[in-house]
């Protein structure tokens, strides 16, 4: 039986042979070993054309459905002129005598699409008025656009093109027209529905939009969800994908119905609601809720308010400013609100306003003590001020106030992609705006940092958290879910380039908060738009001891240490290779040619018993450096900049270790963070994923803090080395890494995980002769001295993760109820 079968992705004509069938796809396993492809119309076979793609592009289409695929294949098969007439073509995988079906599909159905415009819409929705159509065009010429009213009457139109990378890397058989991506606005559309018209050449597209479906925000098709969610083509009309599509959209679906059991179990029942509605406080801070509202659509504002209204904690008020500058419909909707409770307020601006000055103008209004912010069209859960009125009776000295949230479909008929945030993590906030909503503080800060900053508009709500976070003297959490946030659930695929102002706002916003830090920094743009990467700037290159410890293995050592002369831009290092008791004659001739032909290198001799804290505080004792980087041997780097990246965060007098990114040698994820109690002690955040994988909220990729990191590579200043008093020989193995960091975290240094030092963790090629009865009983017992020592930890959890999270599962996935 064929295991390593032949999926298809897509399938469609050559753009500019039109007798020419190109059906992309791959191999189960990647690597097709003695299969092959073979093609059949009706019992005759067909002359195949093979090409295969790899790299990066390819892994990352394929990483959104979790496969790890490095390899694409695409097929050509030329088609007899009357193949309309035939009955079938059928692809097979075939190896030796055997065969299996990979594609089937009538002649009938592949002449309905021979003159069809491969195309795709990603959104469809009507915002502030606009019917706004995206998505793409695959052309070699250019593209043009209409739109037809029902009555066949052209529309007046605004049509944005932009490139489309991603779409180009599918088409490999001739150059796409380069702006292949459009955003088509119809101004102020009636009746009840839409025609959406794209010509190129002689081809022709066409895509109806029912504008009472666009209205209610719940546009989607059922095919296209389908597609979309393997990144496959999306063709109108016949969609052809893969056996495997059905199974992953089913896990997705899984996954959606995974949330609402929990969303459904961890909300408040109405006996909980009403308990809190009596609960007496000790002090009952007034919130105010400040929201700025432009051209926002009635149902939305209604819903809105309503949520406030339900708020079971009553010392509140609403302020409001319209600033859409004209007279719109939802003034008479909010003279009817604030009649029936005095406390919602509003102020109507006679000019169109921006973001901030809308949002100041609303804050003017406020009279409490906390102020909360609030989108327009979102919607807070029930219990959210109350949860927030606990945090300050708890603790008065909390300042800001953040929550967990999640995504609102547009006809708020479901809930999507919860967002499970750490407590306060300023390395993760500097990377990105993790806290967005909801986000509360104190209306004395709120006016003591300044309020809202047009020259940030886009991003202003995330200057506005940089420059309270500063000031706070405390930020809390809450781990639940207190804010909805309305979101097209088909919008991840627009046009990132038409918001590139508010991510340069951002960027500015990060600039100018390392500014009033006093800290020597830039930030740039990552590849992912909306995560960004810092870089600290440095006027002297201090001494870095690498320790590395090592036994009888020559191949593992002369790897690493080849990797570090060969690849490093960084000149200012010395290498400690700590021996641990090795046997081979041959290891200490090595050692011998390896001091004499790199000078940076030293070899010290650790004769004690087996265990990793003494063997590195040896290794640290016979060091000279300024900053100690601990290193496996099986450690190869990859980043010609890796001392420099760890150098940045441990400079910082906050930070105390920095652990970099580790890769198997087949880059599979094996070091992206360290979470406390997963995996029942300690595990590795994203461990088995794919390089190229973001991870949850992209943590795999941003530079973010944790509460410990990975004993294989991790770099520590010698003043906190020394302070701490080195590595607790209480425990031999890598736990004393943990406690190291849960230790210097108590006195106020953080642990950076840092995504863009990168190195190869091999598998070390000396054989493990420590597996006996003996050794597994002296680790369990260290696990559970490292399990009393951090008891707290363990009953609280890790902070740096969330306790909605599971802790069975490295991906940051739900945890079951």
């Amino acid at each position: 039986m064929i295991s390593n079968n032949f999926k298809v992705s897509n399938a469609r004509f050559h753009l500019t042979d039109k007798d020419k069938l190109v059906i992309g796809g791959w191999f189960a396993e990647n690597n097709p070993e003695k299969n092959g492809i073979e093609a059949y119309l009706d019992k005759t076979r067909l002359e195949v054309r093979i090409d295969k793609y790899r790299g990066y592009d390819v892994r990352q289409r394929h990483l959104v459905h979790q496969a790890n695929i490095s390899e694409e294949y695409y097929l050509y098969i030329n088609l007899p002129k009357d193949f309309d007439v035939h009955g079938k073509l059928i692809i097979y995988t075939v190896n030796g005598d055997e065969r299996i079906s990979s594609f089937e599909a009538s002649a009938k159905k592949i002449q309905l699409i021979k003159n069809q415009m491969p195309y795709c819409v990603d959104t469809v929705m009507i915002e502030n008025g606009e019917c706004i159509l995206s998505g793409w065009v695959a052309s070699i010429d250019e593209i043009d656009v209409s739109v037809q009213d029902e009555n066949g009457r052209d529309m007046d139109i605004n049509v944005e093109f932009f490139s489309r990378k991603d779409v180009a890397a599918t088409f490999k058989e001739a150059p796409l027209y380069e702006y292949c991506g459009f955003k088509v606005e119809v101004d102020s559309p009636s009746g009840k529905k839409l025609n959406f018209i794209f010509k190129s050449g002689d081809l022709t597209a066409k895509y109806d939009v029912d504008l009472a479906k666009a209205r209610k925000g719940a546009y989607s098709q059922k095919e296209n969800k389908l597609v979309k969610g393997l990144r496959y083509l999306k063709k109108h009309g016949i969609r052809w994908t893969a056996l495997k599509a059905l199974q992953v959209v089913r896990g997705k679906a899984e996954s959606a119905a995974e949330y609402e059991k929990w969303l459904k179990y961890h909300s408040r029942s109405e006996l909980e609601l009403d308990a809190q509605r009596k609960y007496s406080f000790t002090s009952r801070p007034k919130f105010s809720i400040v929201v700025p509202l432009y051209k926002t659509p009635e149902n939305f504002l209604r819903e809105m308010i309503d949520s406030v209204t339900s708020q079971t904690y009553s010392n509140w008020e609403l302020c409001m400013c319209e600033g859409s500058g004209t007279d719109t419909p939802v003034i008479g909707i909010l003279r009817e609100y604030s009649q029936r409770d005095e406390r919602i307020k509003y102020t109507v601006s006679s000019r169109s306003l921006g973001i901030s000055d809308n949002t100041n103008e609303a804050i003017k209004l406020a009279t409490g003590d906390l102020i909360v912010l609030v989108d327009h069209d979102d919607l807070l859960t029930p219990d959210a001020l109350f949860e927030c009125a606990m945090a300050i009776q708890d603790d008065a000295e909390v300042d800001v106030i953040y929550s967990d949230e999640d995504k609102l479909t547009m006809d708020g008929s479901a809930y999507f992609m919860p967002h499970f945030k750490p407590d306060f993590n300023i390395d993760l906030l500097r990377s990105m705006n993790y806290i967005t909503h909801l986000f509360v503080a104190k209306r004395e800060l709120m006016h003591k940092v300044g309020l809202f900053r047009n020259e940030f508009d886009g991003s202003q709500d995330y200057d506005m958290i940089l420059r309270c976070t500063e000031q706070a003297k405390k930020v809390h959490h809450i781990p639940r879910i207190l804010y909805h946030w309305r979101s097209h659930k088909d919008s991840v695929a627009e046009n990132p380039e038409s918001k590139l102002y508010a991510y340069d706002s951002a960027r500015k916003a990060l600039d100018a908060h390392y500014s009033r830090m006093g800290i020597d920094a830039h930030v740039e743009f990552t590849k992912i738009y909306g995560i960004y990467k810092t870089f600290f700037h440095a006027a002297t290159e201090p001494l870095v001891s690498v320790i590395i410890s090592s036994n009888d293995s020559i191949k593992d050592i002369k790897r690493c240490i080849s990797a570090i002369e060969f690849k490093s831009l960084y000149d200012n290092y010395e290498i400690i290779i700590v021996d641990t008791c090795s046997k081979k004659g041959s290891t200490y001739s090595f050692y011998d040619e390896l001091q004499a032909k790199f000078p940076k290198v030293k070899v010290v001799f650790y004769r004690g018993e087996k265990s990793y804290s003494k063997s590195r505080n040896f290794g640290a004792e016979n060091s000279n450096g300024e900053y100690i980087l601990f290193m496996d041997d099986t450690i190869s780097i990859i980043t010609d900049e890796f001392f420099e990246e760890l150098l940045g965060y441990s400079r910082r007098n906050d930070v105390g270790a920095v652990g970099a990114k580790l890769y198997y040698e087949d880059d599979i994820i094996y070091h992206a963070g360290s979470v406390v109690n997963m995996d029942g002690i300690t595990g590795n955040a994203f461990q088995g994923q794919s390089r190229y994988d973001n991870g949850y909220f992209a943590r795999a990729i941003t530079a973010s803090d944790y509460s410990i990191t990975n004993p294989s590579c991790f770099m520590t200043s010698r003043e906190v080395f020394k302070n701490a008093g080195g590595f607790s020989e209480e425990f031999s193995t890598g736990l004393t890494v943990s406690d190291y960091c849960l230790r210097i975290g108590e006195s106020g240094k953080l642990t950076v995980f840092n995504p863009f030092a990168e190195a190869y963790r091999y598998e070390p090629v000396r054989p493990v002769n420590d597996s006996g009865k003996e050794s597994q009983v002296k680790i369990r017992n260290e696990q559970e001295k490292f399990r009393e020592r951090w008891k707290v930890l363990f009953s609280k959890g890790d902070p740096m993760y969330n306790r909605n999270l599971s802790l069975n599962r490295n991906d940051y996935h739900l945890k079951k109820v």
